[in-house]
């Protein structure tokens, strides 16, 4: 039998989906930002959010499971967009200020030979870009783990065990003497009888 635990599910659910996804996140941001992959970067990004739509689906089904309302869902998608995209938003930043000269020559060999761009490609735009994306990233990754993770308890809260009620729990077993519905004895304190059953 396993043991009950203790705390709230949606945060629970929230958490391990959450660091178990932003560690992945985190590798992703580092590949991607230290190795100039191209078109394989952004396919390995479509990837990875699949990946983190189901996941943060799943963090729903599994708090609505327990609880039985979609809302538990919805907060334990929320938890793990959150902590999986402030993750990797942390990791952007440090990237940028550490090597910004390498992301600023990435940056304008994108945008090729136009020397307005090349222009307006400096290291504090390469900084501020990777700030201003890092936030952007945690709000989406809040939008979408809200709705996969209400999407996920819509699902399992079906799932969720029904209360019992007290009486379900000792039914069989005679009432203790002195409660209501007890059978009352006869004699009340008296010697029975010696045929009495």
């Amino acid at each position: 039998m396993q043991a009950p635990r203790s705390g709230n599910p949606a945060v629970r659910q929230g958490l391990i989906v959450g660091v178990a996804l932003g560690i992945i996140l985190v590798i992703i941001s580092l590949i991607t930002n230290l190795v100039n992959l191209g078109t394989v970067g952004s396919i390995l990004a479509f990837i990875f959010f699949v990946v983190a739509l189901v996941a943060f689906g799943y963090a729903g089904f599994r708090a609505a499971a327990i609880t039985g309302k979609t809302g538990s869902g919805a907060i334990a998608g929320l938890i793990a967009g959150v902590i999986a995209y402030l993750m990797s938003a942390l990791v952007s930043i440090i990237l940028a200020f550490t090597i910004t000269d390498t992301l600023r020559q990435r940056s304008l060999a994108a945008v090729g030979t136009s020397q307005q761009a090349r222009d307006l490609i400096t290291n504090q735009f390469v900084i501020g870009t990777a700030v201003g994306g890092a936030f952007l990233s945690i709000l989406i990754g809040l939008a979408i783990g809200a709705a996969a993770g209400a999407i996920g308890g819509l699902i399992g809260k079906g799932r969720a065990p029904q209360q019992q009620h007290q009486e379900a729990m000792y039914q069989g077993m005679p009432p203790a003497a002195g409660t209501p519905g007890a059978p009352q004895d006869p004699y009340q304190g008296q010697t029975p009888p010696p045929n009495y059953q």
